[in-house]
C-alpha cells in the first residue's frame, strides 16, 4: 500500500520485506490465505531479487493453500476442486514471475518444474520441460535437475533413443 511505498522509498525496502514476510507466515500459521496472497506478493514486490521469499510464497500458495481447499470438509467435491485449482495457478503464475525477475535462479527454475511435474497438482510437462531447462542452463543446478528434465521430456513423448543416451552420459 502507499505506507510501503513511502517507507520504500526511504531505503527500508528490504526491512519491510521481512516483516511483511513474517506477516505471512503468521497467515499461513492462522490459514488466512487471501491476506497471505497479499502479504507475499508485497514481500516480493519490496525485495524482488530475494529468491527465498519467491520460493517460499510460491509454496505456500500452490501447495498449502491449494492443500487446505482441496481437503476443507465445508466445500463441495467440486468446488474444493476448483479452488485448489485456482490457488495452484496463482502459485505457478508466482513462481513465474519469481523467475523472469531471478532467471539466474536454478533454484526457482527446477521449483516451478517440479510444480508443473506434480501430479497433484495439474501436471503441465510442456512447461515443465521449459522450467528445468531454465534451471539446468544456469550451469549451477543441483545434477537431479538434469534427472527431472529426462523424465519431463520422456512424458511429453521425445524420442526413447535420444533419451537413453543422455541418461547413459548421466551414468
Amino acid at each position: 500500500g502507499q505506507n510501503s511505498a513511502v517507507v520504500a522509498l526511504a531505503g527500508l525496502r528490504t526491512l519491510v520485506a521481512s516483516f511483511a514476510s513474517l506477516r505471512a507466515t503468521e497467515q499461513f500459521t492462522n490459514t488466512e490465505w487471501p491476506e497471505l496472497d497479499e502479504s507475499v506478493n508485497t514481500t516480493v514486490q519490496l525485495s524482488p531479487k530475494t529468491g527465498y521469499y519467491w520460493d517460499i510464497g510460491g509454496w505456500h500458495l500452490a501447495y498449502n493453500a491449494a492443500a487446505f481447499y482441496r481437503n476443507d470438509p465445508q466445500l463441495s467435491r467440486l468446488r474444493a476442486e476448483a479452488e485448489s485449482r485456482r490457488w495452484v495457478t496463482k502459485g505457478k503464475e508466482f513462481f513465474e514471475r519469481g523467475t523472469r525477475n531471478n532467471p539466474d535462479n536454478w533454484r526457482l527454475a527446477a521449483a516451478l518444474g517440479n510444480l508443473y511435474s506434480s501430479a497433484y497438482h495439474f501436471p503441465e510437462d510442456r512447461k515443465a520441460v521449459d522450467a528445468y531447462s531454465r534451471a539446468w542452463a544456469t550451469g549451477k543446478a543441483d545434477p537431479r535437475v538434469r534427472r527431472n528434465l529426462l523424465q519431463a521430456r520422456a512424458r511429453v513423448g521425445e524420442d526413447p533413443k535420444v533419451l537413453l543416451a543422455e541418461l547413459r552420459d548421466i551414468l
